[in-house]
């Protein structure tokens, strides 16, 4: 694994590739506290009892997954597909309200060698609600979730099935992450990965440094960076 210090490396290794696949949640926007309480949350306004830790269960699946298991285990709803439904839309309100994260206008600007995607568990629906909100729609070139595809970034089959429809060879592709599974995934499916600092990931650093290609703190590289041009590094 490589650590990257300095915007120059970050864009030295963004050249190699000619397809960016960027996650959503945790690396563009700051969604991850609002994500790892959801399905408790959602579960308990159905007058259901919580009775297992289903945050923690659902951590990093698909909303489309996570629907399936909440499904089979509170008997919400007649099918999977209906709680995923009813799970948007409980999500909808207060989606379009998480902030995006501070670098991250000039990393997705950073992305000029090739066609920037977003690929993310997120139903394109909720992504669209984000992106219009953030104003950001136009730094993507397409979008791919895994929800509405259903396949799995934890399998992999999302990125190979980027690979497919973009019609490039698996070395062209870089994919931009803060997940820890898709990263194990990537990794035994020989696709290079880019993992991003994110909170959720913070004590995952070990198993970072042994599964990753690459490895950024994205705020502190961009904060550095802009405080050496600007002369206000303060020794």
């Amino acid at each position: 694994m490589k650590i990257i210090n300095t915007k120059d490396e970050l864009l030295s290794i963004l050249n190699k590739y000619k397809v960016y696949a960027v996650d959503y949640d945790g690396t563009i926007i700051d969604s991850m506290p609002m994500w790892e309480r959801f399905a408790s949350s959602y579960v308990l306004s159905k007058g259901k009892t919580l009775i297992n830790e289903i945050d923690k269960k659902i951590k990093y699946l698909s909303n489309y997954d996570a629907a399936k298991i909440i499904h089979n285990d509170y008997n919400i709803l007649n099918s999977p597909e209906e709680v995923l439904d009813d799970i948007n839309k409980f999500v909808s309100y207060e989606y379009p309200n998480q902030k995006i994260k501070s670098y991250s206008i000039e990393f997705l600007n950073s992305l000029k060698n090739g066609r920037c995607l977003l690929s993310s568990a997120t139903p394109s629906s909720l992504l669209k609600l984000s992106t219009d909100a953030l104003n950001i729609s136009d730094k993507f070139d397409d979008v791919y979730s895994s929800s509405d595809l259903k396949r799995s970034k934890e399998s992999a089959s999302l990125f190979e099935y980027i690979i497919e429809k973009e019609n490039i060879d698996k070395s062209n592709l870089l994919v931009v992450e803060d997940s820890i599974l898709a990263m194990k995934a990537c990794f035994k499916n020989n696709i290079d990965t880019l993992i991003v600092y994110d909170s959720s990931n913070a004590s995952d650093y070990d198993e970072i440094i042994r599964y990753a290609t690459y490895y950024v703190d994205l705020s502190k590289l961009f904060w550095y960076t802009n405080r050496v041009i600007l002369g206000w590094w303060i020794w």
